[in-house]
């Protein structure tokens, strides 16, 4: 994968969000989705992949990156993607956003129990 641009991500949200409309135009699922703003391509890490794409089911997993020869680190954790093409092999329009690390709060939600590596 390879991050974009924060520009580039926020106009992809927002064709995302248009996108999901509520079938039956219920209120609370359309309030669910008004939730998809700005804040949320500020906060975090957007990238696209790179001749593949998330599939239904992988929110949660990690973003990982290769540190030297053989380390490899957890950036962040999916927390959505645009899954929607038709074809595996194009990037066109396919974004994915992932939430940062913050080891701060693990180690505070853990009483300092896990922490995080760093290199």
């Amino acid at each position: 994968m390879r991050m974009i641009s924060k520009q580039k991500c926020s106009e992809l949200s927002i064709k995302y969000k248009k996108a999901l409309k509520s079938p039956d135009g219920n209120p609370e699922v359309e309030s669910m989705i008004g939730d998809f703003d700005v804040y949320s391509v500020r906060s975090n890490i957007c990238v696209a992949p790179e001749q593949s794409i998330g599939e239904p089911g992988d929110s949660g997993g990690p973003l990982m990156s290769k540190v030297g020869k053989n380390n490899w680190v957890q950036l962040g954790v999916l927390t959505r993607n645009d899954c929607r093409s038709k074809n595996p092999t194009s990037t066109e329009g396919l974004f994915a956003q992932y939430t940062p690390i913050d080891c701060e709060w693990i180690a505070e939600a853990t009483d300092e129990e896990v922490k995080c590596q760093t290199w």
